[in-house]
């Protein structure tokens, strides 16, 4: 959601997928995806966002775009 709506940056997310992988010793493709994911159309990335295992939480997605709306971009953890 936060990149859709130019909450996070592509570099963002590609930094985020960077920590996952380093966390990794076997890092699974969609994290290598969006790892390399620069010259990729927007909704490519968004694509890729889509096979991340694990629930979608359109309210705690929407909670973390409010709170990060007054900074240029999002905050992305590791264990996000």
């Amino acid at each position: 959601m936060g990149l859709y709506v130019g909450v996070c940056s592509r570099n963002d997310i590609m930094c985020w997928a960077d920590c996952l992988i380093e966390q990794s010793e076997y890092p699974e493709d969609w994290k290598i995806d969006l790892s390399t994911s620069q010259g990729k159309h927007l909704m490519d990335v968004l694509h890729m966002l889509r096979a991340v295992p694990g629930a979608v939480n359109l309210d705690v997605s929407f909670r973390l775009v409010v709170s990060s709306s007054g900074s240029n971009s999002c905050r992305l953890h590791a264990a996000d």
